[in-house]
């Protein structure tokens, strides 16, 4: 009988979207940038380098894969439009995009549906956020956490 094997996953990132997150920006970007705090661990586990700046991914929604991309972004800053370059700090970022993949796209606006038409009308957002919860290699479950949904709550008798 085989015994029970364990391994560390990354950290979870909750992200509350919006116009970028929906490509709804100008440049239909599809993607959101990570927090500072697991940027170099998501560089180090998927190997991201200036000769391998982007990297595979696989959200799972509902139990379907879903493609996507981590990608590694030097900004330099070397092209500022307000600010001299000396005065912006050179910093390396990393970002979950989509934009390559329709299906993850679709998927998106339908799980993120009142989120997405709310954030086209110029609307605020209702406060739904998306978990991505990495599970192993480079696979990460997506959550939809709806604050007003209370079938998760938990009751103490």
């Amino acid at each position: 009988m085989s015994r029970p094997v364990t391994w560390d996953t990354l950290p979870s990132i909750e992200v509350w979207p919006k116009k970028t997150f929906m490509g709804l920006d100008k440049n239909s970007a599809h993607c959101f940038t990570l927090p500072k705090d697991v940027t170099q661990r998501m560089i180090d586990h998927f190997d991201l380098t200036s000769e391998n700046l982007q990297r595979s991914l696989v959200f799972v929604i509902d139990g379907v894969d879903f493609e996507a991309e981590i990608r590694l972004a030097n900004m330099n800053r070397s092209k500022t439009r307000k600010r001299s370059p000396e005065e912006t700090p050179h910093r390396m970022i990393v970002q979950f995009q989509w934009k390559k993949f329709a299906e993850t796209q679709d998927e998106f606006r339908l799980m993120l549906g009142d989120e997405y038409n709310s954030i086209v009308d110029g609307g605020t957002s209702s406060g739904c956020s998306v978990i991505f919860h990495h599970t192993r290699l480079n696979r990460f479950h997506v959550e939809l956490n709806n604050p007003n949904d209370k079938s998760f709550e938990v009751r103490i008798r």
